[in-house]
């Protein structure tokens, strides 16, 4: 008799082997790279990992091994590095690479075992798109990113102006918001916090009417008015906007309208001396250094971030801090390091600035996030770059880097000819190092509505200028040079939307990405519902650029959609929504942090599970309080980036609703895994067993001979269903000898698609940014010669009883027949396992209108 925990067996990624030779951590399955004469790209594949940290990526030399790359090449493939992982891909581009060089891969785990990669040489590639999936121009600019790399400085006000500025915040202000974007304006982003100028020619290109009366135009944040400079001739508006730090953005709207009354303007104000004429030095400053380069989704921390640095071993890593008008002669500077320990045990490392120790941090616990703070002699700080050594004192112990702020006495001087300070109170001060007398400070204590300081004195002092402060009361102050004026990301025009009028009504909802190829194609969506061949709907299309308009102050986040799903469904007079449709990619990379574009197009909701975060649209449609983990409202998605692909997604839907192909006659195929921690074949045939009996079926065991043939064989024969009972990663059935994203591209059953039920871990993650990554639940929908209508699968691990459980009622309710819809049919189904991970995981990739019989 064995007794053994069966928790981790019925993990869906774990595959149980017998161990051959010494147990590792990480196989390399393949090798292979690209060049066309200028960078070599590099493409590997995984057997297995677990607890692997990442890639050590090397050039062999007549010296030994060359690194390239800033350490530790921490790769993201969505899933957690503390569990087993099948058939993840992984790429790296190497600029100085060559026809010549020859390469290895060395895979460090958590403890400290290194694995190395077979040696490996580039091939000449005569079509490198084709080849690799990006154009060298990509590449180039990729290995070039720094996105993920963030600094930010503030003032670190003291405890009365804190006070001061938090009273002067008012509340957002729904009511106000949903006037505003009813009028047609513009949208105004800003990613950082300064004075903004928007010319009249950008205004003018984005669609605002330039030539009405400018007294009348005013500008709303949250809601609340703000307050605007208009400059002569109506040329530009002036702003002191305040960017955002959420996982998803990093970017704060504003709205400019044109309305019948007074717009708030910037009023100006003079300031006198009050007290003596001591001066004041410096003051407190912050600045924040981040990185943001490794994905863990496996650090359970709801709607806080997922991306931290890179990792900190034995091998010691340095950071650079550039810190700004340091004054060596301020008081002790103090500086918080955060880290993220990445054993179950204690965490030491030691830290030095600059060459000098400052101390050890400690900590203790996998996934623990931690932190300490050193005191800092003000005279160790340089001006400028500042090196922060960081190595772990056993060899063992591994850990994320995150971030670290160091705060500082800071000279009153500008930066680029802009600087953000405050006064102490009756003290004077000396704003220095403006390169011309054009200078503007602001009083920016009272929020939306900084007045701008006349009458300062203004003198050369060499080649810069110097602005002469008063002493006076404590205030915050921005001066700013004209030159450095601030550029907003985008202006954009703000079509007017009213979803949160009670009168609409619709009994499907598309909200698509904003991208008019996608609305265009959305529209199409929409017609073919609303035609007798697709069912007679009344189909309403929402721009999601509304949605963040009306419920989240044109914030991008997924909270807005799930806000304005329940705003529909609890308010919406004609009819509230039955289905939802979302048209549009999502990405776990919100903020492209590494580099590979905005996908994030429609976003999902993260939800914190056993195993891992992930992104659930269930969650976005789980309405009704209290929440049980089910969509109250069938939703599915078409992850797509372009409208041509949506349009393929398309064709295949409209396809599967015609009479011939709605037969149950055209089979079910069942592919199963070996019973490796649980009995696949087992659930395969009960699964078969709640269809018709006179349903052809094809059973497939990834164990039989020719099984990999054999099942691509049998999906191009166009069944009715295909289902998948077995371990799995996200873009595999088992290992890539069975069946694989690799593998979608061969099928050829266009004019018969199937439904696919994968009931197994990670198929259907469609979070991940790379291009080149798509899951199989997404290759399989989007592939244009054949695949699926529509599949149905998971975005994280879950187990064999809850996806058996479910799966079984899927299957009996195809059979009876009585709900002709997909998604009923899965709402339906899911309530088999309501409260379980599976109901918010599991995501449709699809139309919920589809017709399955």
């Amino acid at each position: 008799m064995v007794c053994t925990a069966c928790a981790s067996a019925f993990a869906q990624t774990r595959v149980q082997r017998l161990p051959v030779g010494p147990p590792d951590f990480a196989r390399f399955q393949s090798e292979e790279a690209f060049t066309d004469g200028n960078g070599v790209f590099m493409r590997w594949q995984m057997e297995r990992e677990t607890g692997n940290l990442g890639f050590l990526v090397y050039r062999i030399t007549g010296h030994g091994l060359e690194p390239v790359g800033d350490g530790i090449v921490q790769m993201s493939s969505g899933t957690s590095p503390a569990r087993p992982e099948y058939g993840a891909r992984y790429e790296f581009f190497d600029p100085q690479g060559s026809l010549g060089t020859a390469y290895a891969i060395v895979s460090r785990a958590v403890d400290g075992r290194q694995i190395q990669s077979p040696t490996f040489t580039p091939r000449f590639s005569n079509d490198l798109q084709a080849d690799t999936g990006y154009t060298h121009e990509f590449m180039i600019q990729h290995a070039e990113w720094r996105g993920d790399r963030l600094t930010n400085g503030q003032p670190a006000l003291n405890r009365e102006l804190t006070a001061m500025v938090n009273a002067s915040r008012p509340a957002p202000n729904p009511e106000v918001q949903h006037w505003t974007v009813t009028q047609p304006g513009v949208k105004i982003a800003v990613d950082r916090e300064g004075l903004y100028r928007v010319t009249r020619a950008e205004l003018e290109a984005a669609g605002f009417p330039v030539n009405s009366d400018s007294s009348t135009w005013r500008l709303f944040m949250n809601g609340n008015e703000q307050s605007i400079v208009v400059g002569d001739g109506d040329q530009y508006i002036e702003f002191y906007g305040r960017g955002l730090d959420t996982y998803e953005t990093d970017k704060r709207i504003y709205y400019l309208v044109q309305d019948t009354v007074a717009g708030k303007r910037m009023l100006s104000k003079l300031i006198n001396s009050i007290g003596g004429n001591v001066v004041s030095n410096n003051y407190r400053y912050d600045t924040v250094y981040k990185e943001r380069i490794s994905y863990n989704p496996a650090i359970l921390n709801g709607d806080n971030d997922n991306y931290f640095g890179n990792a900190i071993t034995s091998t010691a890593r340095t950071v650079s801090v550039s810190l700004s008008s340091v004054d060596a002669s301020g008081p002790d500077a103090l500086m918080q390091v955060n880290l993220v320990g990445l054993n179950n045990g204690p965490h030491n490392v030691r830290i030095q600035i600059n060459g000098v120790d400052a101390g050890v941090l400690t900590g203790y616990g996998l996934y623990i996030q931690y932190g300490g703070t050193f005191v800092v002699p003000a005279s160790l700080l340089h001006d400028g770059a500042n090196s922060i050594t960081l190595n772990t004192l056993v060899s063992s112990d591994a850990n994320y880097f995150d971030s670290i702020k160091v705060n500082y006495s800071r000279k009153y001087t500008a930066d680029q000819s802009s600087v953000r300070f405050f006064t102490p109170g009756y003290r004077r001060m000396n704003v220095t190092g403006f390169t011309s007398p054009n200078v503007r400070v602001f009083d920016t204590t009272r929020d939306g509505d900084p007045q701008l300081i006349t009458d300062l004195p203004i003198i050369q002092d060499g080649s810069t200028f110097t602005v002469r402060m008063p002493s006076n009361r404590p205030a915050v102050f921005y001066a700013v040079e004209d030159s450095a004026l601030l550029h907003a990301s985008s202006v954009t025009y703000d079509n007017p939307s009213s979803l949160a009028s009670t009168d609409n009504g619709a009994d499907l909802v598309i909200i698509s990405s904003s991208a008019p190829d996608m609305l265009a194609a959305s529209e199409a969506w929409a017609n073919y519902r609303r035609g007798r061949t697709g069912g007679q709907f009344n189909v309403k299309v929402v721009d999601v650029e509304d949605i963040y308009d009306e419920f989240s102050y044109g914030t991008h986040t997924g909270q807005a959609i799930k806000d304005f799903l329940r705003y529909a469904y609890n308010n919406w007079q004609s009819q509230r929504p039955g289905y939802v449709l979302l048209i549009g990619d999502a990405s776990y990379d919100r903020r492209n942090y590494e580099g590979y574009g905005n996908w994030d197009m429609v976003p999902t909701k993260n939800i914190d599970l056993f195993f891992q975060e992930t992104g659930s649209d269930e969650a976005l449609a789980d309405v009704v309080e209290p929440h049980d983990g089910l969509a109250d409202i069938p939703i599915g998605r078409i992850p797509a980036r372009t409208g041509q692909s949506v349009m393929t997604v398309l064709n295949k839907t409209m396809t599967f609703e015609t009479p011939s192909n709605q037969s149950l006659a055209r089979g079910a195929l069942l592919a199963y895994d070996g019973p490796f921690g649980y009995d696949f074949g087992s659930m395969s045939h009960q699964l078969a067993d709640q269809l018709p009996t006179d349903m052809p079926k094809v059973f497939v065991e990834r164990g039989q001979p020719n099984a990999h043939q054999d099942l691509i064989n049998a999906i191009n024969t166009g069944n009715y269903i295909v289902n998948y009972s077995g371990h799995g990663s996200a873009g595999l059935w088992a290992s890539s000898d069975f069946f694989g994203v690799n593998d979608v591209p061969s099928l050829t059953n266009a004019s018969r698609p199937s439904l696919f039920t994968m009931l197994t871990c990670l198929n259907g993650l469609f979070l991940r940014p790379r291009p080149t990554d798509d899951s199989i639940g997404e290759a399989l929908l989007k592939a244009p010669n054949g695949g699926a209508a529509m599949t149905w699968s998971s975005t994280t691990e879950t187990t064999p009883d809850y996806q058996l459980a479910m799966g079984l009622e899927f299957f009996r309710l195809i059979n009876v027949g009585q709900l002709p819809r997909l998604g009923d049919l899965i709402k339906a189904s899911k309530m088999r396992i309501a409260g379980s991970d599976v109901g918010y995981s599991w995501v449709l990739l699809g139309d919920p209108t589809l017709k399955v019989r």
